[in-house]
């Protein structure tokens, strides 16, 4: 039987076209954009202008040409460094100053959160130096003048009151949730915001306890069909049509799933959701806590601590990072066959949004990562003891003529089995599909000729 011709991939054949045509097409853009010729005090003053137009999203556009300018005139000896430094530290005032404003006309946290992070980014580069404490720059949107410090301190003041106000998904206190936490115990800086994310991480771990040691025992009852799976792949290693219907017919024998492990998974992700919303809604009140290294006395200029639980802490990035791989490799697999390539890919996954937060792509309050690690902790905790408990030997649930064995203890016919069969029938039809398409039928010999179907006509032989 010969096999069937692969059929042509249409959008594997138009993909090369149409990221050369979108290349060409940026080029062409780019090349049809004149390069603003402007100096920085040209650019600065246009900064001004747009701050007293209120137009912030235009200001955010015009920032990284001004930045680039200034770097261009500083290294060509046409700036001094504190010229340059006072005009990067204005166009990064007169920018988060207008988010600012704009954020409270139109009720937009996001444009708030754009501010206070922007002067967060200057708070620790420049906190305790005399341009950040003392001097001003005025803002001619608001006819006031501004030190940073001053800007960042109206900030997180107005930042705070808004979040104080907005609820969760619009019906949830998450401000107020944390909050009780935090007074259970005093409101004591040294320890009261600290325990609030412990508590807060025990009372989750509580919360998804049952679906999780379900994942975890479910995951051992998994592994217990390795060596079956394994099987199954050596003896159809040339088919895998063969080998994928033999692998789903062992787990409908055992009654098993291969992707019940992701339910409670997907569970626990809008909880994830709803708490990371809670914690950045309460990250100003954080800033009074303190827990170990993280306290007021750290040096922060390097950007790798933070004075306080409301901001960035790279070291705590770091530890939550090592107990997240270690969560993941103890997290049960959906597929045995293919364990080593599911545990580089979570533990891969797991790296890549560490390095997001180390690398500031995904800002999150030093208090939020505290409450992440103490969960891995507990979950950590929660599958050693999973896969310490003992665990009963498998039986089979189904025949493989499509019996049901007599076991009173087990329930049939629910949603999971209706998912085996539709898999089992749909691989059942591919396979079939398949067969039906590379059956050819043999050509016969036509001598040149070109046959209609009509049987020849013998004539009989002459009589000698």
């Amino acid at each position: 039987m010969s096999k069937p011709a692969r059929k042509p991939n249409i959008a594997g054949m138009l993909l090369p076209y149409i990221i050369i045509f979108l290349a060409l097409q940026l080029w062409m853009m780019r090349g049809q954009q004149a390069p603003d010729a402007r100096t920085s005090t040209v650019l600065v003053a246009a900064m001004r202008d747009l701050n007293a137009k209120a137009r912030d999203l235009d200001m955010a556009g015009l920032r990284p040409t001004v930045d680039r300018r200034i770097d261009e005139e500083f290294k060509g000896g046409k700036l001094t460094q504190g010229d340059a430094d006072d005009r990067r530290f204005e166009v990064a005032l007169l920018t988060s100053d207008c988010q600012l404003r704009e954020g409270q006309v139109y009720h937009d946290l996001s444009r708030m959160q754009a501010a206070y992070q922007g002067l967060e980014r200057e708070y620790k580069a420049r906190r305790g130096t005399p341009i950040w404490q003392a001097k001003t720059f005025p803002m001619p949107g608001q006819h006031v003048a501004w030190t940073g410090q001053a800007l960042f301190d109206h900030a997180r003041e107005t930042l705070s009151q808004a979040n104080q106000r907005d609820l969760t998904y619009g019906i949830l206190p998450g401000y107020d949730i944390i909050d009780f936490l935090v007074r259970m115990s005093g409101s004591r800086p040294g320890l009261s915001y600290w325990l609030a994310c412990l508590i807060l991480a025990v009372l989750v771990r509580a919360a998804v306890y049952p679906l999780s040691q379900k994942q975890y025992m479910w995951g051992r009852q998994m592994g217990q069909l390795q060596p079956l799976t394994r099987e199954i792949k050596e003896k159809y290693k040339d088919d895998v049509q063969t080998q994928g219907l033999k692998t789903m017919e062992l787990y409908r024998e055992y009654g098993m799933n291969p992707y019940a492990g992701c339910l409670p998974a997907l569970i626990q992700l809008p909880l994830f959701l709803t708490v990371y919303q809670f914690m950045l809604r309460y990250r100003f009140e954080f800033q009074k806590g303190t827990f170990l290294w993280i306290n007021p006395s750290i040096d922060i200029s390097n950007g790798w601590f933070a004075p306080n639980l409301g901001m960035e802490d790279k070291l705590l990035v770091i530890f939550y990072a090592i107990t997240m791989v270690v969560s993941t490799l103890l997290m049960p697999i959906t597929d045995p066959s293919n364990a080593r390539q599911q545990r580089l890919i979570s533990v891969g996954i797991s790296v890549v949004f560490a390095a997001s937060m180390l690398f500031g792509a995904f800002p999150v309050p030093a208090a939020f990562i505290l409450y992440w690690t103490f969960t891995n902790i507990l979950a950590t905790a929660q599958a050693i003891r999973a896969y310490r408990s003992p665990l009963p030997p498998l039986v089979k649930v189904n025949s493989p003529t499509g019996g049901v064995y007599p076991a009173p203890s087990v329930k049939t016919g629910g949603w999971r089995e209706k998912i085996m069969k539709a898999m089992e029938q749909q691989m059942e039809d591919q396979k079939r599909r398949q067969e039906d398409t590379g059956a050819t039928k043999p050509e016969l010999p036509t001598n040149g000729k070109v046959r209609t179907g009509k049987p020849a006509t013998h004539k009989p032989k002459k009589r000698r």
